[in-house]
Order: structure tokens, then sequence, then C-alpha cells
């Protein structure tokens, strides 16, 4: 039986989730969410049971990462496509490109590049540098990947074409999946002082206190993502988007999912990876659990913990 965990942090607030997969099943053991506490590592164990060897995915939020991407080309080797990916990205970066680690990733349609600074993700990983901790394996991933991997692996993603929107503090993240097939993605930070001191934590109280301003604001943002993405590529059959899922801490942010479903004309659903696996889940975090939205990217953070 091995264990992952998926953690949003930042410094006004902790997110994470636990699962255990054994030889016949997967279960979330574990939410917690709340202002950090001393460490992150303490915060963890104060909150959940980790066995020697957890492996531990941190989330690279909107903001500590860019992206860039292109439609495939037949003449295209591999290598050809990353190089060029690689140099696509690199004219998005004013600084010294020797300070950020790149990921590459091609699809059958679509060609990704994701780059994140190395000094933030140090800076991620050295929350848990104390050579005593027993959490030995840590890794970081964006949060377009994990988005999409917590939407899947929740069973949100099917057959027609959805678009994955998580709204958060940090920013909003958005993919386009297109019977199955990964068309388009982004990730952009936002400036929104309401949300700074709530989303991360998951403040309740706060939540009940955003205004009518932001949250228009919030559709503003899905809005443009939606134009932008829906018009992604050269082809011809672009792809008629048929629902959104909602999630992060700002799916529950007064009534985003009912002014996005009017102002776009398109169903939006709430996320929720939470629901077939509730059997292990403590009573004590069912709060958290009616707010499971805000653990679907947490939930593809872990999955990623268990891969690796």
């Amino acid at each position: 039986m091995t264990q992952g965990i998926g953690v949003r942090y930042n410094e006004q607030g902790v997110r994470l989730l636990s699962v255990i997969r054994s030889e016949k099943s997967l279960k979330i053991t574990g939410l917690a969410a709340g202002p950090p506490e001393e460490t992150l590592e303490f915060f963890l164990k104060s909150k959940i049971t980790i066995p020697g060897n957890t492996s531990i995915t941190i989330g690279l939020k909107p903001g500590d990462f860019i992206s860039s991407s292109m439609m495939c080309k037949e003449e295209m080797t591999g290598k050809e496509m990353e190089d060029h990916l690689r140099w696509e990205i690199e004219k998005k970066i004013i600084s010294d490109p020797s300070d950020y680690a790149f990921d590459f990733f091609i699809t059958d349609t679509t060609g990704y590049v994701f780059a994140g600074r190395k000094d933030i993700i140090e800076e991620e990983t050295s929350l848990f540098s104390d050579k005593r901790s027993s959490l030995a394996h840590i890794f970081t991933d964006v949060e377009t990947v994990a988005l999409y991997n917590g939407s899947e692996g929740a069973g949100e993603v099917g057959m027609d074409t959805v678009m994955l929107i998580s709204v958060e503090a940090e920013g909003i993240s958005s993919l386009v999946i297109d019977r199955g097939a990964l068309v388009a993605l982004e990730s952009f930070p936002i400036q929104e002082e309401d949300l700074r001191f709530v989303l991360p934590g998951l403040d309740r109280e706060g939540l009940n206190h955003i205004n009518t301003a932001t949250i228009q604001r919030l559709a503003g943002y899905i809005e443009q993502t939606v134009k932008r993405l829906t018009s992604y590529g050269d082809y011809k059959d672009k792809p008629t988007l048929k629902r959104f899922v909602l999630s992060g801490g700002g799916a529950y942010c007064g009534n985003l999912a009912k002014v996005v479903s009017k102002m776009t004309g398109i169903p939006v659903t709430i996320s929720n990876p939470l629901k077939p696996r509730l059997t292990e889940v403590p009573e004590s975090q069912a709060e958290l659990v009616r707010m499971s939205a805000a653990f679907t990217s947490c939930f593809g953070l872990a999955l990623r913990a268990l891969e690796d």
C-alpha cells in the first residue's frame, strides 16, 4: 500500500489531500486546509497520518510558471518539436533562461512546454528540507496538469467537449478537452485582494463576504479564457464547448457558477473529486468535503505523487 499527498501552499494558506493506493482500490484518506502552522511539514503531520517515505507533490500555481504550445506538424520529429517549443517559450522569458526548469509533452495534436523558475521550485521543496524528515520524495507539478489529472481521476472529463476551469487567489487555470484529447490550456495570475486571504486556506466566513463586483470580475476572467482557448489553432473544425467543470476555492465565491453559465450560455457543474472515494474520510472533515471542488488540483497532485 502506497500513499501520495498533493499540496497547494502559499504564505496565507495550505490545502492538502492524501490518497492511498492498494492492490484493488484508490482511496482519499485525508483533507486539510487552513493557515500554515510553523512549518509546512508540521502542518501536514498535525493533520494526517504520514507513513515513512510518503511521496508529496507541491503545486506550482499561476504566476509560478509560464507555458507555451504549438500545433503538431507531421514533418517534425519529437526533438524538433521540443526545440521549437523551447524557442517559443524563451521568447516569453525576460530573464536568463538558465534560471528556469523546462518540461515538455506532446499529444497527437499539440506540443506543450512549461517553464518554472528554479528559485521558486527550490523554495517550495525546501519546505521539507530537514534532513531528519521521513518525507523523502518531494516533487512539483504545474496546476494545469494537476487540474487535468484531478478531473480525469474524478471521471469529469468524458468524451464530449469540456472546459476545466480552476479559480484560485493566485490566478485562473483552464483546459479544453475534446473527446478525451487535450486541445488547449493556459494559466494566468489575477489581482483580487478580496481573495488573497480567503481562498488559500478556505476561510468559509471570508468567502461569504466576497462581494458581487469581485464575482463579476472573476466571471469576466473566465469569459476571456473561454474566448482565447476556443479560438485556438488554425484548423477549421474548432471544438464547440458543451459544458464547464468549475473547481478551485473560487468555485465557492457566491453564485459564480450561475453567473458564468448565464454569461456564456453553457452549463456549469462544480467539480467533485471526493464523491466516489469518501469511505475513509473522517466525519471531522465533513465541512471540507462540502467544498470538494477546492481539492481537485490537490487530488491531481496526489495522483502524480503516486506515479513517482
